[in-house]
């Protein structure tokens, strides 16, 4: 993996630390079995180029370059919620896997330990949100997912349609990390404030100097902030 455009997703489990040694093991085989469905659903023989890093209570999802775009987020994560609900189904509520799901995009280069880049950090400062963990605490369903400004304007907003699913703009603060998600949770409705207006496309020779333009891909974090 040489500096190439990844789609990266976070996945990380509510609750996890106050359910013992044996709740661990079910929660883990729940979850991961679930992105194992949901992939192999989205990326069919590509899913071996699919990059994996579990991480106890979650994992970073690395999707190969050429399918990190609209089409393939929009089955991983209907696939990915219905798996979930299938394995809630005969649970009591205390038991059931709820889920947070953090998306970001950008580019990625190989590193010993598995990838060197700002999108995963992205993809996991989103998932810890505040008001992400709210929202989820707050709902009766079992996953909430959180797109970064990029992924929504350049993936969802334009991919999701007719799936129903609603998302809002929240503030995102979380350590380095500061700006915009959009977030949707099963049992809300609407959009707080307007939607985003689809992104410009200009030329780059026509681009002002230090105007980012979609191609160039999302922000990255360096220390201070986004740039």
């Amino acid at each position: 993996m040489t500096d190439t455009y990844h789609l990266c997703m976070a996945t990380d489990l509510e609750s996890y630390s106050g359910v013992g040694l044996d709740g661990h093991r079910r929660l883990q085989e729940m979850l991961f079995g679930a992105l194992q469905a949901a992939l192999r659903a989205a990326l069919g023989p590509d899913l071996e180029d699919c990059k994996r890093q579990p991480q106890g209570d979650g994992e970073l999802t690395v999707l190969p370059s050429h399918r990190s775009d609209g089409a393939t987020l929009r089955v991983l994560l209907i696939e990915l919620i219905l798996q979930l609900a299938r394995a809630n189904d005969a649970l009591l509520p205390d038991r059931r896997a709820r889920v947070r799901i953090g998306l970001e995009g950008g580019h990625l280069g190989a590193a010993p330990g598995g990838h060197a880049g700002d999108p995963p950090i992205a993809a996991f400062r989103l998932c810890n949100a505040e008001p992400v963990k709210a929202a989820l605490a707050a709902s009766a369903g079992h996953y909430a997912v959180v797109a970064s400004d990029y992924v929504y304007r350049n993936m969802i907003r334009p991919g999701f349609t007719g799936t129903g699913w609603k998302f809002r703009q929240i503030p995102v603060s979380v350590k380095e990390y500061s700006g915009i998600g959009w977030l949707h949770v099963p049992d809300e409705t609407g959009e707080a404030g307007p939607l985003a207006p689809p992104p410009a496309r200009p030329d780059a020779a026509s681009s002002p100097r230090g105007v980012r333009s979609p191609q160039d891909g999302p922000p990255r974090l360096q220390e201070g902030g986004l740039v």
